[in-house]
C-alpha cells in the first residue's frame, strides 16, 4: 500500500499551506496491545513502553521515511510528553489492550527536529470525506462502518469524516456507473458537505480470489489519483487492516 504514502509526501512538499493547527500534537485515542503477562508483572513498565512508541508513531507520522531513519534513539522520551491518560483498558483472551490520550510538548519537538535539520509535518489537512461503498450483483451500497477500528483508533494528519447516508447521498451515489466507478460529476456529492477533497473506496463484491477487488479514488487540492488493490476477504479484520495501511501515514 504504497500509494497512500507516497501522496502525503507529495501533500507535505506542495500542498499544506493552511496555518499551522496544534491539534496534531494531540493523540486521541492511541491504541496499544500488550499481553496480560506483563501487565501482571509491571503495568509501570508498559506505560513507560506505550509513551517510547508513541513518541515514536508520532515522529514517524511528521516525517518522511529517510529523515525519520536519521532520529535515533531518544532516552529522554518523557520531556516530549505534556500529558497522558490511560482512557480504556480492557483484556482480550491473552492480550491486554489500552487505549490512551496523549498531548506532545509542540515547542520541544519543534526544536528537537530543527536542531537536528530534520523537515517535518506542522500542518493538518482540510476536511476530506471518505466515500465507501460495496459493490454486489452490480449494484451500490454504502459500506456500513460501525465496525471499523480505524476510526475509532486513528492518529495520523489526515481529517476524515464519513457520508451521512441520507437521501442526497444516495441519490448522487446511483449516477455511479457500477461497471466503470466512475460518476461524470464528483463534486456534487463533495459540494453536499462543503469540501472540496474526498477518498472514495469501492469494494467490489463481485470480483473472487486475489483480484482486483478494492478500487480507490482520491483528490487533494485538484492532486487526483486512482488505484486498485486485492484484498483476499471482506471479513471485519482484513477491512480494518486494509484501512489501516490506507489512512496512516
Amino acid at each position: 500500500m504504497h500509494f497512500f504514502k507516497s501522496l502525503i509526501i507529495s501533500f507535505v512538499l506542495i500542498l499544506f499551506v493552511t496555518k499551522a493547527n496544534s491539534s496534531i500534537y494531540i493523540v486521541d485515542n492511541y491504541a496499544f496491545t500488550t499481553s496480560v503477562k506483563k501487565i501482571k508483572i509491571s503495568k509501570k513498565k508498559v506505560i513507560e513502553e506505550i509513551k517510547k512508541k508513541s513518541l515514536n508513531d508520532f515522529l514517524k507520522s511528521i516525517t518522511t521515511n529517510s529523515d525519520h531513519s536519521n532520529i535515533n534513539k531518544i532516552n529522554n522520551y518523557q520531556e516530549f510528553i505534556q500529558v497522558f491518560i490511560v482512557k480504556n483498558e480492557y483484556k482480550q483472551n491473552n492480550d491486554y489492550k489500552i487505549i490512551s490520550k496523549i498531548e506532545f510538548d509542540q515547542v520541544k519537538i519543534n526544536t528537537f527536529l530543527k536542531d537536528k535539520n530534520i523537515k517535518y509535518i506542522n500542518f493538518k489537512s482540510n476536511p476530506i470525506l471518505l466515500i465507501i461503498l460495496k459493490k454486489q450483483n452490480n449494484n451500490l451500497e454504502i459500506w456500513p462502518t460501525d465496525n471499523l477500528d480505524w476510526k475509532k483508533e486513528s492518529h495520523n494528519l489526515l481529517n476524515v469524516f464519513l457520508l451521512n447516508g441520507d437521501l442526497t447521498d444516495i441519490k448522487l451515489i446511483s449516477e455511479i456507473d457500477p461497471k466503470t466507478y466512475q460518476l461524470a460529476r464528483f463534486d456534487n456529492i463533495t459540494a453536499n458537505y462543503g469540501v472540496r477533497d474526498f477518498i472514495f473506496v469501492l469494494f467490489d463484491y463481485d470480483l473472487v480470489g486475489q483480484k482486483e477487488n478494492v478500487f480507490v479514488r482520491s483528490q487533494f487540492n485538484e492532486l487526483k489519483s486512482s488505484n486498485r488493490f486485492s484484498i483476499s476477504s471482506f471479513d471485519n479484520l482484513e477491512v480494518n487492516q486494509f484501512y489501516e495501511k490506507l489512512v496512516k501515514i
